[in-house]
């Protein structure tokens, strides 16, 4: 049954009936229950049941197994369509009630497009698995009604027949989404505006006419895409324009259209790809049938999305960085793994890093490669470290004091901290300087209240 939380509970034998009854405003929620649901016609979501900024109207289902399908006989083309809606949510519960019962996405399948939008820059589409349409997993037009941008987050999208996800004028964010065994994965056909981002997600496309990204353009910054992960399989390309230019793989499709800088192209490393388990590999466990489970390695997906996407959803040991792919930031993320015990996580260092991850410090400087990570400098270059290159007396520049010099690195802030004497605690006790921004190679400060006969100890660290 469908459950409707308006100001009681009511029930229903469908979303249809609920739709039907109800005329729905912000802040509703309707619940699914486990089940699956044939349709013979389109679950249509109207500008009459829509929400608002802050208070959208949340269709919700049970993660113990949704299924929405077509009825062998039915003439429903479309699994859900939204009609230039008000701010509308379409998702699948988080629950830990059932700990030792598998939870999975509410599936989408069957239709011609799993999911329709007149206006999807109002709609959010979060923890769903769209799968085998023979068209399109999501489709969507801009309605040219009201602002906003829309969301595809956290969903499996794969086995459709034309493309995973097709965006046409609409401002979307698409993130940690896992678009896999679709002709294209991501079509992008927007025009001239920077609305659409694709940032966390693998990208995946089939077959020799396939590719991960379709866009209509490379001079547009219509689209931004990076810190994907892009597989091509079959001959497929990583990425595609309008005019037929393909580009057979990462770097080719760099050069061209500026995109994807961060992003990967490599196997993801799925737990059973075959069997549609699209969760990572990680030898430190990853969460299938109901438990967590080690497996024999560890997806380059891991840890290796944006640095400064939210990570904090995922579970401990986290490698603080997010997944790439549906689970990142969800409590079914992989989890991560450091082999060396210098904070990184290895698949971290092996693929955006450059560090070894058997090695603490891979280039023996004697920086930890975790804290050359926080210190911005080169893990494989041991010229390249965090520290005091020179200290001098200020007389010279015609000036009281100590001159302090150490090497720097841009974006970084710095602080120099004096001690005279090392057995007190703190003995570093004394800022001389703070918030120093980096001018590489070197920075100085002086210390113009050095001028006793005492001796000087310095520090120098990052804010």
């Amino acid at each position: 049954d469908v459950t409707v939380r308006i100001a009681t509970r009511e029930f229903k034998a469908t979303v249809q009936a609920i739709l039907a009854t109800y005329d729905l405003e912000p802040g509703d929620t309707v619940r699914i229950d486990t089940g699956t649901y044939s349709l013979s016609n389109n679950i249509t979501v109207s500008s009459a049941d829509g929400g608002s900024n802050g208070a959208p109207v949340v269709f919700q289902a049970s993660p113990y197994g949704v299924t929405i399908t077509r009825a062998p006989a039915g003439s429903a083309t479309r699994g859900w369509e939204f009609l230039s809606v008000g701010r509308v949510q379409l998702t699948t519960a988080l629950s830990g009630k059932y700990p030792a019962v598998p939870q999975r996405l509410m599936a989408i399948s069957g239709f011609t497009e799993g999911v329709y939008a007149l206006g999807l820059h109002k709609v959010e589409l979060c923890r769903l698995e769209i799968f085998s349409n023979t068209a399109y997993g999501v489709n969507s037009y801009y309605d040219n009604i009201g602002t906003g941008v829309g969301v595809i987050r956290n969903c499996v999208i794969r086995d459709n027949l034309t493309a995973g996800i097709r965006l046409m004028d609409s401002p979307i964010l698409v993130e940690n989404c896992t678009v896999v065994d679709n002709p294209i994965g991501l079509y992008s056909g927007i025009g001239g505006t920077p609305y659409q981002v694709a940032r966390d997600n693998i990208l995946g496309a089939t077959g020799g006419a396939g590719c991960c990204i379709w866009s209509r353009s490379l001079t547009g910054q219509e689209l931004t895409s990076d810190y994907n992960n892009l597989y091509p399989e079959g001959g497929a390309a990583v990425g595609a324009i309008e005019s037929g230019t393909r580009y057979l793989d990462l770097a080719s499709w760099r050069a061209a259209s500026g995109r994807d800088t961060n992003s990967l192209s490599c196997d993801p490393l799925f737990v059973n790809a075959a069997g549609r388990d699209h969760h990572l590999q990680s030898t430190a466990g990853s969460y299938h049938g109901g438990a967590w489970t080690a497996d024999a390695t560890n997806s380059p997906a891991i840890d290796n999305g944006d640095p400064s996407s939210v990570y904090s959803n995922e579970p401990p040991w986290n490698g603080g960085c997010i997944n790439i792919g549906a689970y990142g930031n969800t409590p079914y993320a992989s989890k991560s793994v450091d082999t060396d015990g210098d904070g990184l996580s290895d698949t971290f260092e092996t693929f955006r890093f450059g560090s070894d991850p058997q090695l603490r410090d891979t280039d023996h400087d004697g920086m930890s490669d975790g804290d050359e990570w926080i210190a911005g400098t080169c893990p494989t270059n041991p010229a390249s470290y965090l520290g005091i290159v020179a200290i001098s007396n200020a007389a010279s520049l015609g000036m009281p004091g100590i001159v302090v010099r150490w090497s720097s690195v841009t974006g970084k802030l710095y602080r120099l901290d004096r001690a005279t004497n090392l057995l007190i605690n703190p003995p570093f006790n004394f800022n001389v300087r703070s918030n120093l921004p980096g001018t590489p190679p070197v920075n100085s400060a002086t210390d113009t209240n050095a001028t006793g006969s005492e001796s000087y100890f310095y520090r120098i660290g990052l804010e």
